[in-house]
């Protein structure tokens, strides 16, 4: 079984570029405490590194793992010295410029969920499940607002019914439906930019139904 030797912890001073969840960008991050070793693995071992790092523009606190593997070593074609591009993985995880959408708390608990849980998989890289789970907050809202039918194409077409959505919005949701139906049927996991351009729109969704509403019951009445 592997096990690690070499065990070392190392005090902080050194800096590190990673996305921030808050400041929504790469910003410099300090080494706070950094605990790194060797794997052996019986081949090519592995070198880790488990850091805690602070974001130096927000100050917050993140959990950073990065790996190494000697197999993956190659020369640097600048320099000529021999290189290893660490594999890095953020806790909590994140993408930098997706954070969760402004005014998410006005969700209605149930479609709430769904979506921090959808955007928690489309952070982690979890692509069949993001696509399945973009379908969900479809079929949530459509729970949540009583729409009628009997599967979610009219269920969707209920919505526009409602004025809760334009003729334009409803095609594009049945696109989105057909995108989670390839993953919960086929699991066929879509691009990342398709799967990006999707979350764009069902936030924008859930930003329209829910949120600008929310907003709007807070401005002062027409004279």
């Amino acid at each position: 079984m592997p096990q690690h030797n070499s065990v070392s912890v190392e005090k902080g001073g050194k800096e590190v570029w990673v996305p921030c969840n808050d400041c929504d960008r790469k910003t410099c991050h300090k080494i706070i405490t950094r605990v790194y070793g060797k794997l052996e693995t019986g081949g090519d071992d592995v070198h880790e590194d488990f850091e805690v790092v602070q974001c130096q523009g927000c100050k917050t606190l993140s959990f950073l793992h990065e790996s190494r593997y000697e197999g993956d070593m190659y020369e640097n074609p600048i320099t000529g010295e021999m290189t290893i591009d660490p594999v890095q993985t953020m806790y909590p995880n994140r993408i930098a410029g997706r954070p969760l959408m402004r005014g998410h708390h006005q969700l209605p608990a149930n479609v709430l969920r769904v979506y921090e849980e959808t955007h928690k998989a489309l952070c982690n890289g979890l692509k069949v499940i993001t696509g399945v789970g973009i379908r969900i907050i479809i079929e949530a809202v459509c729970n949540e607002k009583s729409a009628a039918g009997a599967n979610l194409k009219e269920r969707i077409d209920s919505l526009q019914t409602m004025g809760l959505i334009t003729p334009d919005g409803a095609k594009i949701l049945h696109s989105l439906r057909f995108m989670g139906n390839s993953g919960a049927h086929e699991i066929r996991a879509q691009s990342d930019d398709e799967l990006n351009t999707a979350f764009e729109v069902v936030e924008y969704l859930l930003h329209g139904v829910y949120v600008l509403p929310a907003r709007a019951a807070s401005l002062p009445p027409a004279p």
